[in-house]
């Protein structure tokens, strides 16, 4: 009897312990699940303050390829942010420091709204500028037309400003692109010698033929583009066919009708005066060759077709 009722007793101090057992098992498991799933919501949780762009005409395969874009379209974002790209390029500034020389810089001008239901901060540093791959440096000039250095941007809300980055190989890059987020956006590529840091988007040709000297009718500068489409200057005496002097720029700007050739560290200066003292009156620094001070030129429509001597003083 008493083998009966110790072996009962085995029988049910086994039980429980199975059943403690399994219990702590499936707790063990159960809290396995519950982390997994806790680690599964922090995978899906983007905070990032643009996002991926949302293309609605974009098809998912396995191959990754981000959409480039160019002034005038505007990318839209799943965060609800929707940027149109205004205008980009590159964009020439004197030196604060150095009247001769001009710094450039790769600029982008973007118009933003927050279509979405939550705040969006907005800041210029959203956006890495490329040179040739090379990333640029953002700066910010501090100019009425910026973007702001940081700012929350309220659902239905819109800013509009540029942002502004520069490197040492901004004169010399083939393709200048900007990316915000998973979007590329082309700011310049070499090839469209016309808009080439033409910051009022003037046509080049009205810029290009002969200048001719007030004071030796011999000497003259003929501005052209080669066949890469680069500006390029002759300077030197026709009669003699002379050369002085030769430059094939490395860019060239349009700014307040003045046209800016850069070569290296020098700055050439063509400045087309609407106010001169005649139609067609060019003052002309040629840094490159040496020149410190403007000579003064006749463009050669006006040169041949004009009595400038007399207005000049000259007869």
């Amino acid at each position: 009897m008493k083998s009966k009722m110790l072996a009962a007793n085995i029988l049910l101090i086994t039980g429980i312990m199975m059943a403690c057992g399994n219990t702590d098992q499936d707790q063990k498991i159960q809290s396995e699940e519950i982390s997994q799933e806790s680690e599964n919501e922090e995978e899906a949780y983007d905070d990032t303050t643009v996002g991926d762009s949302a293309d609605p005409d974009e098809e998912v395969s396995g191959n990754f390829e981000r959409k480039e874009y160019m002034n005038g379209d505007v990318i839209g974002f799943a965060s609800g942010l929707n940027v149109t790209v205004v205008d980009s390029g590159v964009y020439s500034k004197p030196d604060l420091l150095d009247d001769n020389k001009v710094e450039k810089y790769a600029f982008l001008e973007v118009d933003m709204e927050n279509t979405g239901n939550e705040d969006i901060a907005i800041t210029g540093n959203l956006f890495q500028f490329y040179a040739d791959g090379y990333a640029l440096k953002n700066i910010y000039l501090y100019e009425d037309e910026e973007l702001p250095l940081a700012s929350d941007l309220s659902p239905g809300r819109k800013v509009k400003g540029r942002v502004y980055a520069t490197g040492e190989n901004i004169d010399s890059a083939e393709i200048i692109e900007a990316e915000l987020g998973d979007a590329v956006i082309r700011i310049y590529e070499y090839g469209d010698g016309a808009d080439l840091l033409d910051t009022e988007v003037e046509a080049i040709d009205e810029y290009l033929g002969a200048l001719y000297s007030i004071y030796d009718g011999d000497n003259h500068v003929s501005l052209y583009l080669d066949d890469a489409g680069k500006l390029c200057v002759w300077y030197g005496n026709e009669g003699a066919d002379e050369a002085y002097y030769t430059q094939t720029y490395d860019a060239y700007a349009i700014e307040d009708h003045v046209l800016y050739g850069y070569a290296g560290d020098f700055t050439d200066e063509f400045d087309f005066l609407e106010d001169g003292t005649v139609e067609g009156h060019v003052e002309v620094l040629l840094s490159g060759y040496g020149s410190n001070h403007y000579q003064t030129y006749i463009q050669e429509e006006e040169y041949f077709g004009t009595d400038w001597r007399e207005a000049f003083g000259l007869e």
